[in-house]
Formats: structure tokens, C-alpha cells, sequence
């Protein structure tokens, strides 16, 4: 399942078990989300949610290199 919505998409590149894993914790995060809020995640909260889970792993990161792009509410 990827992390990607009409207006959203999440690329990555990198150690293939590591960028994996951060896709499922993505799509993990935006089902959570959209739970909880009863709407799609936006651009800027996946930006937020991609910071917050890289930056939380600094320690013992994920070789990942992403990019997140998309439209944001105001088009």
C-alpha cells in the first residue's frame, strides 16, 4: 500500500528494508489520522509526520531519502 493520496505523493529511496518499514509507518500514521480527524491527511501534516519520524530516529536512523510533494488546500 503506498503512502500516496490524490494530492499527495511519497517518494524514497535508500536501504530497501529501512524505506519499507517507513512506508508502513506512514500509512500506518495516515490511517490514524484519518480515524481520528474523519479526513485525508494534508501536505502539511504528512511534511510535519515525515519530520517528527525521521528526526525521532536520529539516534538509529532510517536510510531513507525522502521527498514529499503534493497541493496543499489553497491549490
Amino acid at each position: 500500500m503506498p503512502f500516496s493520496s490524490p494530492k499527495i505523493i511519497f517518494a524514497g529511496s535508500g536501504c530497501q528494508g529501512d524505506r519499507d518499514a517507513f512506508q508502513k509507518l506512514l500509512v500506518q500514521k495516515r490511517i490514524k489520522y484519518k480515524q481520528q480527524h474523519f479526513k485525508e491527511m494534508g501536505l502539511d501534516a504528512t511534511a510535519q509526520v515525515v519530520s517528527r519520524q525521521l528526526y525521532g530516529r536520529r539516534l538509529f536512523p532510517y536510510y531513507v531519502f525522502s521527498i514529499t510533494g503534493g497541493m496543499n488546500e489553497k491549490g
